[in-house]
């Protein structure tokens, strides 16, 4: 929070821990404690936690699938324990897997990472920069998970990035072609469940 308000910003966004992996430090009361108190020194409302940069909801490694699914159920914890507002992920890739097979284990590991989940920070799936077999870099992908039935009784959101989305296609060079876009996504996805911008530039 300090840090945060050296830049004048008015939310902030952070990693909980290494995105890259490696050793954890737990969130003590003591660190609670501390955090919500930086938080109300600076006048925070709401902060936000990245996943680390390792998760692949559809790998076809067991070590890397059920691993991304304890550590995002970790970190929701994690981020209830900071009052966090949300939680946002990437997706991984489909590798080897059909689109259909990938986008099945997407669905299965939120759903696992959900189930019995009784905290009150939100997850969020974030969209991907549209390249090789990644999931999730566009609107029907995002919505091909997030409307499977399996998951209607979950608060699941959607974290849209600018440059991810002009990567994959999308335009938001000016008014005219952010209005555009949003339609669409308003579309595929409904506004209600855009939670987080992004707001990041693109070469």
């Amino acid at each position: 929070p300090a840090n945060a308000a050296k830049v004048g910003a008015e939310v902030f966004q952070i990693f909980s821990r290494s995105p890259h992996g490696g050793p954890v430090k737990p969130i003590t009361p003591d660190v609670q404690t501390q955090f919500q108190a930086a938080m109300d020194q600076y006048g925070f409302q709401d902060f936000y936690i990245h996943a680390p940069y390792f998760i692949n909801f559809a790998s076809a490694k067991n070590n890397v699938y059920y691993g991304s699914i304890s550590v995002i159920r970790e970190e929701l914890e994690r981020g209830t324990k900071l009052r966090c507002k949300a939680l946002m992920t990437h997706l991984g890739s489909f590798g080897e897997l059909t689109d259909e097979e990938g986008i099945e284990k997407e669905v299965k590991a939120v759903a696992k990472v959900m189930d019995g989940y009784r905290g009150s920070t939100q997850l969020l799936l974030e969209i991907s920069a549209g390249a090789g077999r990644v999931v999730g870099d566009t609107f029907e992908e995002l919505a091909a998970i997030l409307d499977d039935k399996r998951l209607k009784d979950y608060n699941v959101g959607v974290c849209l990035d600018t440059c991810h989305l002009f990567a994959s296609g999308y335009d938001v060079r000016d008014k005219k072609s952010v209005d555009k876009t949003m339609q669409q996504f308003a579309k595929v996805l409904g506004n209600d469940r855009l939670i987080v911008l992004h707001a990041n530039d693109s070469k």
